[in-house]
This record gives structure tokens, sequence and C-alpha cells, in this order.
């Protein structure tokens, strides 16, 4: 690992569902699951598309937030025993650990009940902490709470710290923490020796430099 590396790179964080491995989850299932809970429980007629978001922004009451989110780990457990490691990027994690790196963490919007079971059918138990999951924040993403959490716990500055996912709200939720991101394609193909993360004053000079 390159000596920048070692001086600033204090943490990875990676998203869970099709970024750590293949998770066969219908969303499809889980939108309509949680349509017919939420018109039987209130009445109501939601999309649920993004369903965590609609959860977040148009249900109050906290006990059917716990109902709906019981839905959404039920339907994930019956799927878990299919969740597929990508060995690609737990190669590359295990690369930043050998050079020193030591602090690895999960946040996802899947249940942390079933990312936990997951980790443990795989022997991983032990490689994330803390795993900050779908009961674990009150707003989920885009949204930068659970990255914010774990920043928070380690006590590094946001900037220091990589976050590794898949779509686009995983890469908002980091711009909106003021961390560094990689797409998970292009974190399995990094080359230790050269990749430099960059501080907010190094991208203020490079922008400036471009003009």
């Amino acid at each position: 690992m390159s000596l920048k590396i070692k001086k600033q790179l204090k943490g990875i964080i990676i998203d869970f569902d099709n970024t750590l491995g293949r998770f066969p989850l219908d969303l499809t299932v889980v939108r309509q699951e949680l349509a017919k809970k939420i018109e039987e429980l209130t009445g109501r007629r939601l999309l649920f598309s993004p369903y965590l978001v609609t959860i977040d922004n148009y249900v109050d009451n906290p006990e059917i937030k716990q109902q709906l989110y019981d839905i959404i780990e039920s339907l994930e457990f019956e799927v878990a025993e299919k969740f597929e490691l990508f060995p690609e990027v737990i190669t590359k994690l295990d690369e930043f650990k050998q050079e020193g790196l030591q602090r690895f963490a999960i946040f996802a919007n899947n249940s942390e009940n079933v990312i936990n079971h997951i980790l443990k059918e795989n022997g991983l138990e032990h490689w994330f902490n803390p795993v900050i999951g779908l009961r674990s924040v009150n707003f989920h993403k885009p949204e930068p709470e659970g990255l914010q959490k774990i920043i928070n716990s380690w006590g590094f500055k946001a900037w220091r710290v990589m976050y590794v996912g898949d779509v686009t709200p995983d890469a908002h939720a980091a711009a909106r923490a003021r961390m560094q991101y990689q797409p998970v394609v292009d974190f399995i193909e990094l080359d230790l020796n050269d990749y430099k993360i960059m501080s907010p004053e190094e991208g203020l000079k490079r922008k400036e430099k471009s003009k």
C-alpha cells in the first residue's frame, strides 16, 4: 500500500445488497406486500417506490414502521440462503486489510439481522463493525445518516473514509456525508500502489487549476 493510503485512508464502509454479494430479493414483491399492509392498517394507498424513502417520508407512526420493517426482514430472510458473495470484493477488502487498514463496516438498507446472519454463514462475522441497516437509522439512503453514525463512532474525518456501493443512492449518500466514494465495479480494480484519496482542500485546488 502506498504511503498516502497508510497516512490518509482510515476505513472502508461497504454496501451489502449487490455490492458485497448478489442478493436475489424481488423488490416488486416487497413493494406489493408493503402496500397491502399499509392499506390494511391505515386505509391509505402508497406506491412504495423506492419503498424505504416512502416509509421515511409518509409513515409517521413508529409501530406501523416496525411492522413494515418486519415484512421487509421476513422477505429478506426467505432468500438469505441464496446470497452469493462476490469473491473479488472480499479479495480487494483483504488487500487493504493485509496492508494495515483496520476499520471495515457495512451500511445498507437491508435488515441488520439478515446481514449478520449471512456474514456468519460466510465466516465474515468478525470483519465488519458496526453493521448499520434497516432499523439503525431514522432516514435511509440516499440520506447519509448511517454513514455519519459509523464515521462518528470511528472518530475520523469523513473524507478519510471510503464508501463502496453499486447504485446512485449510495453515491448520493456518500456525497452528502462528504466522504470518498467508489462504485464496486471500480473498487475491485483499484491498484493500491497508485490509488490516492483527496482531501477537500486538494479537490478545490484541482478545480481551480482546471479552470
